[in-house]
């Protein structure tokens, strides 16, 4: 009898108990903000807890008379692939699913799916649990149509912006960049940011600036691009921390050179209108010139009436042909005379070569001690008569542009 009791006692003992874990399940199942709803073998629902009640707009007597492929947008269709795998998997943890609410929208779930068995093992029925996800959708399309946005403004911005790390590996650059420097994406990735600097005095001032105050703010600097063309460029540079905690800096450069040929140009004319010396004139002009275009050398020649002789009054750099001198080029020789007698510029990729350029013995000799490789002459034409050249030679590999030659010839 004692036992027998006691048999009872126990057995009380666990319905209380399963009694508290009911009521503990029902609690979370009811104040669950997820929805957790429960079908038959037949797929009629038989519970649709208050998560999804708020979260479709059915109440559980609505739903009472309707099956869970009803919720599903692609229907039974896509209900029985759902029970399909569910069979084959045993369980379904987090799988994307759209419902349709009351309004008929489209809700984005995870939804983790649990087969249920009665006391014979046999199949029951199933759980599943739907976690709304559709703001997290919504806030990653923003984020990304933001991302977009921006990527938009960095792609199409006319200032070249490059990302580029802390030893100038480019990590990113904009179309602007690469036009600017004249390189591909291909050739950009591969270089170095040193790799475009022209002297190392302004790239040590460059650094120091960052070093002390994590950014520069119109710093102007020569860069040369990959067709040897020197170009000045204003730069704004700010050191940030990209998001695996490395340190990158932002750089905006904006192409100053044509600003910077007007200014030298104002120089020139200011000098011209403050002195009647020509030859200090023609100094100005091929020191700015031998500037601004990177040059190797800049010779300015006067044509002498009488004798057709090209007389060279002012040099700049490398000094092929010394001013004030009794040295002269023939009318006829260099391409300062093919530049002379065709009274238009003349390029020339290697002189020495060039069919159309012919030198004197001692021309040709010095020529080939100066090592030149592109060279640039320009007449100088005053109220339509030719009273002279500018002749640029620069480094094997540049090419002269059209807006070079506009400058010499300004």
């Amino acid at each position: 009898m004692n036992n027998e009791r006691k048999t009872k006692k126990q057995l009380a003992e666990e319905v209380s108990r399963l009694g508290e874990r009911l009521d503990l399940f029902q609690g979370l199942v009811e104040n669950s903000p997820d929805a957790i709803v429960m079908s038959d073998a037949q797929g009629r629902i038989t519970y649709f807890s208050p998560g999804a009640e708020a979260l479709t707009g059915w109440t559980a007597e609505e739903i009472s008379s309707m099956r869970a492929a009803d919720f599903y947008q692609g229907g039974a269709e896509e209900a029985r692939e759902v029970m399909r795998l569910l069979r084959e998997e045993g369980q379904l943890r987090n799988y994307q699913v759209s419902f349709k609410a009351k309004d008929g929208t489209s809700i984005e779930v995870y939804a983790s799916f649990s087969l249920l068995y009665d006391s014979n093992g046999e199949f029951s029925g199933t759980l599943v649990a739907w976690k709304d996800f559709s703001e997290r959708r919504q806030a990653e399309e923003a984020l990304r149509e933001t991302e977009d946005r921006y990527r938009g403004l960095f792609e199409d911005s006319q200032d070249a912006i490059g990302i580029v790390t802390a030893d100038g590996r480019f990590l990113d650059v904009n179309q602007s960049w690469l036009d600017l420097l004249g390189a591909t994406r291909e050739q950009a990735m591969d270089m170095n940011a040193a790799d475009f600097y022209v002297d190392t005095a302004g790239r040590d001032r460059l650094m120091d600036e960052m070093a002390r105050h994590g950014s520069v703010k119109d710093f102007e600097y020569k860069l040369r691009r990959l067709d040897g063309r020197e170009i000045y460029v204003q730069l704004n540079i700010t050191s940030r921390q990209a998001s695996d905690g490395t340190m990158v800096n932002q750089t905006i450069a904006r192409d100053v050179t044509q600003r910077k040929w007007a200014e030298a140009l104002e120089e020139v004319v200011q000098e011209f209108t403050a002195t009647l010396d020509y030859q200090a004139v023609a100094q100005k002009i091929a020191d700015n010139v031998c500037t601004l275009l990177g040059a190797l050398t800049v010779n300015v020649f006067r044509l002498e009436g009488g004798t057709g002789n090209l007389v060279p009054i002012s040099a700049s750099g490398l000094q092929v042909f010394q001013p004030d001198t009794e040295s002269f080029l023939s009318r006829e020789s260099g391409i300062s005379g093919l530049a002379v007698r065709e009274r238009q510029a003349v390029v020339s990729q290697d002189m020495l070569s060039d069919p159309r350029i012919t030198y004197t013995d001692d021309e040709r000799a010095a020529m080939e001690q100066a090592g030149l490789g592109p060279s640039l002459s320009v007449p100088l034409i005053v109220k339509d008569r030719v009273i002279g050249a500018v002749t640029v030679g620069a480094a094997a590999g540049r090419e002269f542009k059209e807006e070079d030659i506009d400058l010499v010839r300004s």
